[in-house]
């Protein structure tokens, strides 16, 4: 296991999972909720799936929350 990359990857985790708090702050379920919903800023695909894709997607939603485009 290559923990720098693991250390990289909870990290940004965590951030997008800040991320989420700051986009809806009133709306828990959206928050628990959104990387299971559809996205058409992801192409369709839901932030888990494009997230479990591979290296770069954990960077593509994180890229995505920075922009705050939550939906």
């Amino acid at each position: 296991m290559d923990l720098p990359a693991a250390v990289e990857r909870a990290r940004s985790l965590l951030t997008i999972h800040a991320g989420l708090r700051l986009l809806f702050p009133d709306d828990q379920n959206l928050r628990w909720t959104w990387v299971s919903r559809r996205n058409l800023a992801l192409g369709g695909s839901t932030p888990l799936e494009v997230m479990l894709a591979g290296d770069t997607g954990i960077g593509r939603v994180l890229q995505l929350i920075r922009q705050g485009v939550g939906t």
